[in-house]
């Protein structure tokens, strides 16, 4: 039954402004039983009077919700999904339907409507990686692109289990791969306004995109802080002692699509991993006095631009993936790391068996602790889900290495642009000798200053340092000095007229520095697949015939003496530098001396066995 309501008084279609006596009280109101809403009321004696109007309010009140004045609409009310999952669990806790509409100020057809859609609201609540951002949401409105949604939220959460920093460039070109990998026909820009839209849409918050970690991570990380800072204060370690090693993937020829594309428009489809790939093993000591050599796998044992080069300033070998599996880790703990660490501690004074520790991450492919032990060495692993915020080197240092890596890599491509090359003939071109030189140059140029703030949250009490407050000095150098790489890189393009150089901009850098920030350096292979590696000399080098034919010691003393020549008319040259090089001639000429009197002594010889410097003594 509906509740009696007031009827406005009818008036006679033949004289409308007077009211018609048979149903017009003396309160000008007719209160009649209430009844369904119909065109004309029937009930009255004259057929001429105009229609019954109901005001729309009155039956608003017959849905259940709160008491509104017979004058006024209902106000539309419009949920957010946070609300509308609060109000759907008060349901499920007992909560009345009349009671719901009167906190909220909606009719109870709007609760049956979210009974309807309570799966897909719980899911996708449940599913937010910010549910507080949930409150400011009001629709499951999905994206033009559901599939590129659905795989990057997938990746993202990956990452996040894997502990990889995520930004926002990351995800941008994570899901322009995503676009052409889906073969999606639909264009979309990915731009800055997406990356907006997509946050809202799947409710990821700034740390849940950097990387957020829960307060029982963080106690782990404290506690495994204080039983390390313990072990050091037990062992009389001092800083020189203690070494981090960390892995890398760094793509060593990869420009970005914007600057490869073809005269047709079009550009590669991606990176063909492992090949472009490779992984870098960088290792340093707390005082940041000691960088070793880098361990550098590649996939090519014996790639054709190594013919004739005898001198390589990292270490280097390669499997099927190039990736680094316990035994290639193992042989680099014994026969690189442990000879190196332990020279470096004998030439600031410490005896020859004093304690050396390496701290490494958690990592399935690293070996046991318990097996990299070597002449008073031996090595410690970090906790699980602990690396990206306590493992020094993850503090910004890698970072910084590939930073130098890529600018000094855009800057040649530059340069050769300049002289008429294209941007992918500059590429083809680039083998893998020049990229472990490219890499050794990066590494050197990573600062003391910069290796001692990687330490900061390992080791805050135990060492000190020769200038305490440098750590202030330098919170967030790694973005200082990206920012420094990318301005000197601009400044650069901005000078030349070549039309790569006129593509340098804001996402050509981006998607430089970030291609890697999340390529797999843990591969999941047992050790005998891993150690397989291609014999064939191929990896992207030049043909055959381009390999250079080995120079003779006459036209590098030449070049040596041109190149003192030239290096004395720059003022920014020091005299150490200079002096290097008169070193370097110096030596030439007693090559040549040894290489004449080797002929004199023995003229049927073709060649003359180079002579091998001494090794450093041990105690």
């Amino acid at each position: 039954m509906f509740p009696d309501i007031p009827v406005p008084p009818l008036a006679c279609r033949t004289a409308p402004d007077i009211p018609c006596s048979p149903c017009t009280p003396a309160d000008s109101f007719q209160y009649l039983p209430a009844q369904p809403l119909m065109e004309y009321n029937i009930n009255h004696p004259c057929s001429l009077h105009t229609p019954v109007q109901f005001p729309h309010s009155f039956f608003s009140m017959t849905d259940g919700s709160p008491g509104i004045p017979p004058d006024a609409k209902r106000k539309r009310v419009s949920l957010s999904i946070k609300d509308k999952v609060t109000l759907l669990q008060d349901l499920e806790n007992g909560a009345s339907v009349k009671s719901l509409c009167d906190k909220y100020g909606i009719g109870t057809s709007t609760i049956y409507d979210l009974k309807k859609q309570k799966d897909k609201l719980l899911t996708f609540y449940s599913n937010s990686d910010a549910p507080d951002l949930m409150a400011d949401r009001k629709t499951l409105h999905q994206a033009k692109n559901v599939s590129v949604d659905k795989v990057l939220m997938e990746w993202i959460r990956q990452r996040r289990k894997e502990n990889f920093p995520l930004s926002r460039s990351l995800i941008m070109a994570q899901a322009k791969k995503f676009h052409v990998l889906l073969n999606i026909s639909t264009p979309c820009e990915y731009s800055s306004g997406w990356y907006g839209k997509f946050k809202k849409r799947n409710g990821l918050g700034i740390l849940s995109i950097n990387g957020e970690k829960t307060s029982e991570e963080y106690n782990v990380a404290d506690t495994f802080v204080k039983k390390l800072n313990k072990l050091v204060s037990d062992e009389h370690l001092s800083a020189e002692q203690v070494y981090n090693a960390a892995k890398t993937s760094l793509f060593w020829r990869h420009l970005p699509q914007k600057l490869v594309a073809t005269a047709q428009g079009s550009a590669p489809s991606g990176l063909d991993e492992p090949k472009e790939r490779l992984t870098v093993l960088a290792c340093s000591n707390a005082a940041g006095t000691h960088k070793t050599r880098l361990l550098i796998v590649g996939r090519s044992r014996n790639p054709r631009a190594f013919k004739g080069v005898r001198v390589f300033p990292v270490t280097y070998t390669a499997n099927k993936q190039a990736g680094i599996s316990r035994e290639i880790f193992q042989d680099w703990f014994e026969n690189h790391f442990v000879p190196e660490a332990r020279a470096h501690c004998m030439s600031v004074g410490l005896s020859c068996d004093a304690k050396i520790m390496l701290i490494l991450d958690h990592c399935p492919t690293n070996p046991k602790p318990e097996f990299l032990v070597k002449d008073n060495v031996f090595a410690v692993c970090l906790p699980p889900d602990c690396t990206s915020f306590i493992q020094p080197l993850d503090q910004g240092i890698l970072r910084l290495f590939k930073s130098h890596y890529k600018s000094e890599f855009l800057q040649r491509m530059l340069t050769a642009c300049s002289k008429g090359k294209k941007a992918a003939q500059f590429q083809a071109n680039v083998n893998i000798k020049d990229a472990i030189w490219t890499a050794a140059l990066a590494w050197d140029k990573v600062d003391k200053q910069a290796l001692i703030h990687g330490w900061r949250n390992l080791c805050p009490s135990t060492f000190v340092w020769d200038n305490p407050g440098e750590e202030c000095d330098f919170l967030g150098f790694t973005e200082l000095r990206e920012s420094q790489l990318v301005s000197e890189l601009m400044n650069y393009a901005r000078s030349l007229s070549c039309p790569e150089a006129q593509l340098m901009d804001e996402e050509v850098m981006e998607e430089s520095f970030n291609i890697d920030t999340d390529s797999p350096v843990a591969l999941q292979l047992v050790d005998g697949e891993m150690n397989e590696s291609s014999d064939e000399e191929s990896d992207g080098d030049e043909p055959a015939a381009a390999t250079k034919e080995k120079m003779s010691i006459d036209r590098m003393i030449s070049l040596a003496e041109e190149l003192i020549g030239g290096m004395e008319q720059r003022s920014f040259i020091s005299e150490q530098q200079i002096m290097s090089v008169y070193r370097i001639k110096e030596q030439l000429l007693q090559e040549k001396l040894y290489e004449t009197a080797w002929t004199q002594m023995f003229p049927n010889s073709t060649s003359c066995p180079d002579p091998q410097p001494s090794g450093d003594e041990n105690c």
